[in-house]
């Protein structure tokens, strides 16, 4: 059996503020991701589906609500849970805070029992299903978008926001790919995916068995978007 564990995505630029956290809440169990920009966050988000997310306002360069503008433009913002951890105190920025929705805003600094029992209340009622997987389960499918970045007679490339592992068969559903008559069964990945940015992998997929007059049709291609 797989269960999902509770993430907490920690968005601030300060590391003392990371590890302190970091260690705080490892030690009750919980999955901890870093991040110290509002761009960086949101691949974060989408690849991990944080059950919380604490966010400090002020940022390098940058204002924490960028993150919340986002969010809001993704749908994210009323599906997952967002707390405000700052040392502005002032009544303009609680204010503005509350106007997007969020949990709560906690003032910096805080002490270990704050900061647990803040966490607790706001991620006990933000469950995701458990994922239970059978032992002699050996198929699962997915739909992901995906571009194409490489393409040639023997394998293309695809950059994607999921992580593969070598021989796997995929399929790609595309209007290109059904003009050259590429069979779906025909792709199997050549090597594990290599991390790109925090939530985007690049994968060498292995093109087998096309005919030739297809392989002379994919030596004229460039790049073709999926």
């Amino acid at each position: 059996m797989f269960k999902i564990k509770k993430n907490i995505l920690v968005v601030d630029d300060d590391s003392e503020i990371q590890i302190f956290i970091h260690k705080v809440l490892t030690n009750f169990g919980y999955n901890v991701l870093l991040s110290k920009s509002t761009e960086e966050a949101l691949s974060l988000i989408i690849e991990y589906v944080p059950h919380l997310v604490l966010l400090d306002i002020n940022l390098i360069d940058e204002f924490g609500y960028t993150l919340l503008d986002k969010m809001v433009g993704l749908d994210l913002l009323d599906k997952i849970n967002v707390y405000i951890i700052s040392s502005d105190s002032s009544k303009q920025a609680i204010m503005l805070s509350k106007e997007y929705g969020v949990q709560g805003y906690l003032v910096k600094p805080f002490n270990n029992q704050t900061l647990v029992s803040t966490v607790k209340g706001n991620i006990g009622d933000h469950e995701f299903d458990e994922i239970v997987f059978e032992e002699n389960q050996q198929k699962l499918s997915v739909q992901i978008p995906a571009e194409i970045i490489k393409f040639n007679e023997l394998s293309v490339s695809i950059r994607s926001k999921v992580k593969f592992s070598s021989k796997q068969y995929i399929e790609i559903h595309s209007d290109f790919f059904e003009k050259l008559n590429i069979p779906k069964g025909h792709l199997q990945v050549y090597q594990a995916s290599r991390d790109i940015t925090p939530g985007l992998y690049d994968t060498t997929v292995q093109i087998i068995g096309i005919p030739e007059k297809t392989l002379q049709s994919i030596r004229k291609i460039q790049k073709k978007k999926v």
